[in-house]
């Protein structure tokens, strides 16, 4: 009688498919992670590719790029200009981004006498119902996958954006909302973007419009309710360091306020702007203008003081590894590392000329005589 013997997995073998199995998922994990995030990324950059499409049709039909930050419509009279005066890029960007209707109902709410500069909600149901479908919600073009997590706002809270615009090298006095602090002249504002009446064309790019960021990114900050405060941790990525002296003279300083934690060094009065991307319709720096000083994924500050010029410097931020998307007048979008050559940060900001702060705060000029381009 043949005895026939059954086949089978011993203990010792199924343990050492199971330890091959762990170590194959333990190899691969991380390739499907950087995969899910190249993806991601690249989502990222299509999305600011559309911004830069919408700047370029609004060139087309005006002539001009819209403002980082302004009371109307560029060239139109003070009696067109609407009362809240913190108005940013985006607002003037809808009608070029298949958002007609939303920009309707933001000029039916901004047209109100006395409206918030912050675009709060009046009690009136009418522009109520126009603040929701005009600064409310959710606009998908602006926001960057990569942090998903904080996209939607609560309800009454404005849309967020993760795109910001570049208003240059130069840590830029911040604006009340007074018109008086309108940079006319343009001497502080060295970028595309500022709080001006005077607005700039392809033309105004004497730069190249290929060597010229328009754009890049922030991580959208923590604040409860957009509203201002205390913090035991600040985090870089979202917040800003107040009262940090002398950035007005070296921007090096801000970079001293945070740990090698990235978290923000903590000191008595130290409060925090967390509103960085959390207003996509209210024009801040830091919420959403930008500056070429201080590297990528940078700490961004404020200084305020009597004896001592107001200055505020935000940095790009972004949660890709390594650097943040940033687009080009010419429509491109490029990888800006957290490397980029930044020149001499100690040194004071200057009005015209060259930029001291390296290649990255050549490209966030639009005129300063140096055709500088990526390495």
């Amino acid at each position: 009688m043949k005895v026939r013997l059954s086949r089978g997995f011993t203990l010792v073998e199924l343990l050492v498919v199971i330890a091959i199995i762990g170590i194959l998922i333990a190899l691969l994990l991380p390739a499907v992670q950087a995969a899910r995030e190249a993806a991601r990324r690249m989502q990222c950059s299509n999305h600011m590719k559309q911004v830069l499409l919408a700047l370029a049709n609004h060139h087309d039909a005006k002539n001009v790029f819209p403002p980082g930050c302004a009371l109307a419509y560029p060239g139109e009279s003070s009696a067109n200009r609407f009362p809240a005066a913190h108005t940013s890029t985006f607002v003037f960007l809808l009608p070029y981004m298949e958002q007609t209707q939303r920009y309707e109902c933001c000029v039916a709410l901004l047209n109100v006498s006395g409206q918030s500069a912050q675009y709060r909600p009046t009690s009136n149901a009418t522009n109520q119902s126009n603040w929701d479908q005009g600064f409310g919600g959710k606009i998908n073009t602006i926001l960057c996958p990569s942090d998903s997590a904080k996209a939607a706002p609560n309800t009454n809270e404005p849309a967020r954006n993760n795109v910001v615009f570049c208003n240059g090298d130069y840590p830029t006095a911040t604006w009340t909302g007074d018109a008086n602090d309108f940079d006319n002249t343009n001497t502080f504002y060295r970028g595309a973007f500022g709080a001006t009446y005077r607005c700039f064309g392809y033309d105004g790019l004497a730069d190249g419009s290929s060597n010229t960021v328009m754009t890049s990114e922030t991580v959208i900050g923590n604040a409860v309710n957009n509203s201002e405060g205390n913090v035991a941790d600040g985090v870089i990525h979202g917040d800003t360091r107040l009262n940090a002296t002398g950035i007005e003279t070296n921007p090096s300083l801000c970079i001293t306020t945070y740990t090698s934690g990235k978290q923000y060094v903590t000191s008595s009065g130290n409060i925090r702007r967390m509103l960085a991307g959390r207003m996509y319709g209210t024009a801040y720096i830091g919420t959403t203008l930008f500056s070429t000083i201080l590297p990528p994924n940078s700490p961004s500050c404020y200084r305020t003081g009597v004896a001592n010029p107001t200055a505020h410097l935000a940095s790009a931020t972004g949660n890709h590894t390594g650097g943040v998307n940033s687009g080009f007048g010419d429509g491109s979008v490029h990888f800006i590392t957290d490397s980029v050559d930044c020149g001499n940060t100690s040194s004071a900001p200057v009005t015209v000329g060259v930029s001291p702060y390296g290649i990255w705060g050549a490209l966030g000029t639009r005129d300063s005589g140096e055709a500088v381009a990526l390495p």
